[in-house]
């Protein structure tokens, strides 16, 4: 399923190298300079944003390998639509879209919308010795990432974006292309359904 193109560097999840000049400028100035054929700065905007981007996939598809590729071609699909990019200060707002319209490409492909993941938190310290309060928690969180994936994709997605994005109601209507109204709604039934899953004590 790898489809990584050689202009789009590897998801390593690596820092962007300190004091660079193009680590220091704006989104939409790397997409400019992106679309003008400069390819550090489309590196700059991967280095940047791979993480958050990583993190969105996981939390909707609920697989760290599948996650992974949606993460890599969302770069892919951000690359070809350097043409038709408009710069006016929202890049993370369309790049969130970008993602979650890639996310959403697997999902129907792969059948997964519904099936439940416990391999979405890969674990820093595998075969190392836990403290007890560490294990629960790390066992809540597997928890949590089941009780996501029972969900619906569009619940999901809201979820993903509100509390792992942090993304306020009107940048979440922005990036779904629904009203504002229509997010808060839909929000407080996605919060609603993931209790009736999880339980009250919602991290």
């Amino acid at each position: 399923m790898k489809r990584i193109m050689t202009s789009v560097p590897h998801l390593t999840l690596v820092p962007a190298p300190a004091g660079g000049s193009l680590g220091d400028r704006a989104d939409d100035d790397l997409m400019r300079l992106a679309r003008s054929g400069e390819r550090g700065a489309f590196e700059a905007l991967v280095r940047r944003h791979q993480g958050k981007v990583l993190g969105l996939a996981l939390k909707v598809l609920g697989d760290e390998a599948l996650a992974r590729d949606a993460a890599q071609d969302s770069f892919v699909d951000l690359m070809r639509a350097l043409a038709t990019y408009r710069p006016e200060g929202r890049f993370p707002q369309f790049l969130y879209r970008v993602a979650l319209n890639r996310c959403r490409m697997v999902a129907r492909s792969l059948r997964i919308e519904r099936r439940a993941q416990e391999r979405a938190w890969r674990e820093d310290c595998e075969g190392e010795a836990l403290a007890p309060d560490d294990v629960l928690a790390r066992e809540r969180q597997r928890e949590l990432s089941a009780a996501m994936q029972a969900l619906v994709p569009a619940q999901r997605e809201l979820l993903a974006l509100r509390f792992f994005a942090d993304l306020p109601h009107d940048e979440i209507a922005e990036v779904l292309e629904i009203p504002v109204g229509t997010v808060k709604s839909r929000l407080h039934a996605a919060v609603a359904a993931l209790r009736a899953t999880f339980g009250e004590a919602l991290p």
